[in-house]
């Protein structure tokens, strides 16, 4: 299925975009298609965020310091 949008653009850029080689209902199609599936990826970000919000757990003060003193100081 698929639905109808109409909008209104001056008559001149229109032309314009013709002269350029420019499809402008393609064109437009083409910008829903993409603005469509960015905000797919935002909100499967959103929804992963979430989870790792929910299952990831905050490590412990001074964890991140500790870890990089044992390992500078194992010689790696």
């Amino acid at each position: 299925m698929s639905r109808v949008i109409c909008i209104r653009i001056d008559d001149r850029d229109y032309e314009k975009l013709v002269e350029s080689g420019i499809n402008p209902p393609e064109k437009l199609k083409e910008y829903v298609r993409k603005m469509t599936h960015d905000l797919n990826a935002l909100q499967q970000r959103e929804k992963l965020d979430a989870i790792i919000r929910e299952r990831v757990k905050p490590s412990e003060p001074g964890f991140a310091s500790r870890s990089i003193r044992d390992d500078r100081d194992s010689g790696h």
